[in-house]
């Protein structure tokens, strides 16, 4: 008498290989020339795209070109927050002295 399954199990089953997947051995790799697993890995894509291509070769140059590039942003960048606090500054004064 056959014995009934449910479709969970069934599917588990169908999801486990049948053959068993052997390693190559040593000797596998000398005798065919090369083996089925390659030294070589795909290349993967950036996840930023172009634009994360470029920021992986400016993080790739040499670290003082890279930490002084970063100083320079930082300082124009903490510059123009001051400008603008400046500039707000005066404006609310003169608002207030009502001139």
């Amino acid at each position: 008498m056959p014995t009934t399954i449910s479709r969970e199990e069934q599917k588990v089953r169908d999801r486990q290989p049948t053959a068993k997947k052997t390693e190559p051995s040593a000797g596998d790799a000398y005798a065919g020339g090369m083996s089925k697993r390659s030294h070589c890995h795909p290349v993967t894509e950036a996840s930023g795209g172009s634009l994360g291509i470029i920021y992986e070769r400016f993080l790739g140059m040499p670290v003082p070109v890279v930490l002084s590039v970063l100083w320079l942003g930082g300082m124009a960048l903490l510059g123009s927050c001051v400008l603008m606090l400046y500039a707000l500054a005066t404006l609310t004064s003169q608002l207030v002295a009502g001139a």
